[in-house]
């Protein structure tokens, strides 16, 4: 999605022992900032800005992880027992009329539409219908699926200032665990819009 250049910056940051992917919550310790983005994330977790993709903030509960999730994207390839991570892509209010096939009035699942198809053009053709619900206070999408041998999860949250888009992986059988701390990073989010 070139339309998200503006919102980030390169940075990394590993943050200290890794626990079990999804067992822990962020804690306001944990904090990730680039660009005028900041994400909280739990002890243990490494994250980073998107290799060479502005606007795209890569997450995962260690690194092994990280490095298995970046092989292969946008799809990576079979993950092991306990391996979690993806990316988050946030795109302001302002350049959603930079995407082709969005408007400004676009819903959450209008926005998932657009992953998906995305996803399709890169090979994976995800079958699963959309849901809505309600992430914090913002209206959001979500669906799952599978890849080859992982669970994909995507969530879509139309924030006050933009949409945010997480697209996350894990060994088929194991998204449960590790959606509830997915959620509380992307309701941690916030942007800077100066």
């Amino acid at each position: 999605m070139s339309a998200t250049a503006a919102a980030t910056t390169s940075a990394t940051a590993a943050v200290t022992t890794a626990p079990s992917a999804g067992t822990s919550s962020p804690t306001a310790g944990n904090v990730f900032s680039a660009g005028g983005v900041t994400l909280t994330v739990p002890d243990g977790w490494v994250v980073q800005n998107g290799q060479g993709t502005s606007g795209v903030i890569n997450f995962a509960d260690d690194q092994p992880s990280m490095t298995a999730i970046q092989t292969g994207q946008p799809i990576p390839g079979p993950l092991s027992k306990g391996q979690f991570g993806g990316s988050i892509s946030i795109l302001p209010t302002a350049m959603v009329s930079e995407v082709p096939g969005l408007t400004a009035d676009a819903t959450p699942v209008d926005f998932m539409a657009f992953l998906v198809k995305q996803l399709k053009s890169a090979g994976q053709a995800l079958t699963a219908v959309p849901t809505t619900l309600t992430i914090g206070a913002y209206p959001a999408a979500r669906l799952q699926d599978k890849t080859g041998q992982n669970s994909v999860l995507i969530l879509v949250i139309k924030a006050d200032q933009g949409y945010i888009a997480a697209l996350a992986f894990s060994p088929d059988g194991e998204l449960a665990n590790a959606e509830p701390t997915l959620q509380t990073m992307l309701k941690s989010i916030t942007l800077k819009t100066s």
